[in-house]
């Protein structure tokens, strides 16, 4: 949590937060996520962007639940290439760390990693270049407009509900640079 409120603050917005409980089915997710955005348009927000490139079951249930409370969503990357989507934010100097892996995709190694040109080389079969299906998940840590990249290590990882988590930490002695990739069972 402390890794994301320095984000956003390197980012220079605010940053609200909604808990979506662990077991929770997609009624309870609709309905947090319809009160989180109707305390935002309460404030004058009227659109909400999100990444999804072309699985239509969330673009539809994030719809859904902006319809709910009167709001439009944006959808910039929408059907765009994968690969060369990833590849444009590299190149305009985006950095991302996975930190979550769908452990039936992917193993614990690509925990940690950095979205790269490397990484794009060792994804195996099947696996989706911007993890659209659920591959893989990131967490950017350095962009343009960042006055400077977050410090972030690894400190180990977490399996749970068939997913590997990385325990992501920031301060490290060497910036941006995964430190220690023990594994923790949980």
């Amino acid at each position: 949590m402390s890794l994301l409120e320095e984000q956003v603050t390197l980012l220079g917005y605010p940053l609200y937060k909604a808990f979506i409980p662990r077991e929770c089915s997609m009624s309870d997710y609709r309905q947090v996520m319809a009160s989180a955005y109707e305390e935002r348009r309460l404030t004058g927000v009227r659109y909400v962007a999100f990444g999804d490139i072309f699985l239509k079951g969330p673009k539809k249930a994030h719809l859904d639940a902006l319809h709910d409370v009167d709001m439009e969503g944006v959808f910039p990357l929408w059907r765009q290439d994968s690969i060369r989507s990833v590849r444009t934010l590299m190149a305009l100097g985006y950095k991302a760390v996975i930190v979550c892996v769908d452990a039936s995709a992917l193993d614990a190694s690509f925990v940690g990693r950095l979205v790269d040109e490397t990484l794009i080389r060792d994804l195996p079969p099947g696996v989706d270049v911007s993890g659209e299906n659920g591959e893989y998940h990131t967490f950017v840590v350095d962009g343009p407009g960042w006055p400077h990249a977050l410090e972030w290590y690894i400190a180990g990882t977490v399996r749970r509900d068939g997913r590997i988590f990385a325990d992501i930490r920031g301060s490290s002695t060497r910036r941006g640079v995964p430190k220690d990739r023990r594994e923790l069972e949980a």
